[in-house]
């Protein structure tokens, strides 16, 4: 009976601590999300979805495309194949500001780490963006560099939200605008 009594109470102990732990957890990841901004408001929100963007001005015009996840992440393919990462986080209803990231290497082969920051807004009916922002090369070596599609602190993309789109003929596929959906500016907003 001793033995039973000691086995039920190492049980005891061994659940207690578990129970402990478990909601030491969940409370933990409960604070994560709210820490950064509610993940509600980014599910929602008009800036969520993926978006097709005219970037540049005349001959350094290039598309590139883009996920605003709703978990506030994000992520932008350019035409060369390099992939920017970075978050999002509302400041309104139509609004939000994006930091971004990228390591690549220079034609030199050194190590430089590309950073953007932008204030983004979504037109009413949610299918237009524009993109306000500046991205800054900085290089190993100290050096920083502008890039050549944000030479203005307020260079200025506009993107088009990308919508699933109807089974068409290869004919007619190939009429189609590249890049596909080029967002019109809002009034007022300089045409790339």
């Amino acid at each position: 009976m001793r033995r039973l009594a000691l086995s039920l109470s190492l049980v005891g102990i061994v659940l207690l601590g578990l129970m402990t732990t478990m909601t030491r957890t969940s409370t933990a990841q409960d604070a994560t999300p709210a820490a950064r901004g509610s993940i509600a408001d980014t599910a929602t929100h008009s800036v969520a979805g993926t978006w097709t963007w005219v970037n540049g001005e005349g001959e350094e015009t290039f598309p590139s495309v883009t996920i605003f996840h709703t978990d506030g992440s994000y992520i932008e393919v350019l035409p060369w194949g390099a992939i920017l990462t970075g978050v999002w986080q509302p400041t309104g209803e139509n609004t939000a500001v994006v930091t971004q990231v990228i390591n690549y290497l220079s034609d030199d082969g050194e190590l430089v780490q590309g950073q953007g920051r932008a204030e983004v807004e979504v037109d009413e009916p949610g299918t237009t963006m524009i993109w306000q922002g500046a991205f800054l090369s900085r290089f190993q070596d100290g050096r920083t560099d502008i890039a050549s599609d944000a030479d203005d602190p307020g260079s200025i993309s506009i993107g088009t939200r990308f919508e699933p789109q109807p089974m068409t003929s290869l004919d007619d596929l190939m009429l189609t605008p590249v890049p596909f959906g080029a967002g019109t500016p809002m009034a007022g907003t300089p045409t790339p």
